[in-house]
């Protein structure tokens, strides 16, 4: 009896050591997991951030598109971009570039007044447009805007009609 209850103290024993151990081995792991989980963040993070443009290396080409417009137009017109040092996926970026061709011509075609009109009414000769680029959170804005007269609701109305879009 006394040589199995020695055995049984004995075995107790090693149990006791063998999960403190365990214990250890295992918060050990955590801190290894928790390490690798920071890394990955960190990975996921500068991934992102090769994948980034500056709106600026688009600039070029808006510019190249007002200056041609305005020329095919008759009109002047300068391009102001804000924010263009604001960093934005490329794929995004790209997919931009069509849709803000087509509206900066339309801001130098429809937006803005010949230089003469413009004269006229006490504006500067060269019309402006403002193209704007603001971070919020984790969602880019782009704005444009013009220094024209506006929307000429009249005429407006009186194509709708011409095509049949209104009575």
């Amino acid at each position: 009896v006394q040589s199995i209850t020695r055995a049984l103290i004995e075995e107790s024993t090693d149990s006791r050591d063998l999960g403190l151990g365990l214990k250890d081995e295992l918060a050990g792991l955590a801190g290894i997991v928790h390490q690798q989980q920071r890394l990955m963040r960190e990975l996921a993070h500068l991934t992102s951030q090769t994948r980034m443009a500056p709106v600026e290396t688009i600039v070029p080409r808006l510019q190249r598109n007002v200056r041609q417009t305005a020329i095919a137009t008759g009109k002047q017109a300068q391009l102001v971009i804000v924010g263009q040092e604001i960093l934005v996926d490329a794929e995004v970026l790209n997919q931009l570039i069509d849709p803000l061709l087509h509206i900066l011509r339309n801001a130098v075609d429809h937006g803005l007044e010949l230089p003469e009109e413009r004269a006229t009414i006490g504006k500067p000769r060269p019309g402006t447009i403002t193209l704007t680029v603001q971070p919020r959170g984790q969602v880019v804005t782009v704005q444009v805007a013009d220094d024209g007269r506006g929307l000429d609701l009249a005429q407006i109305r009186d194509k709708a009609i011409e095509r049949g879009l209104l009575d």
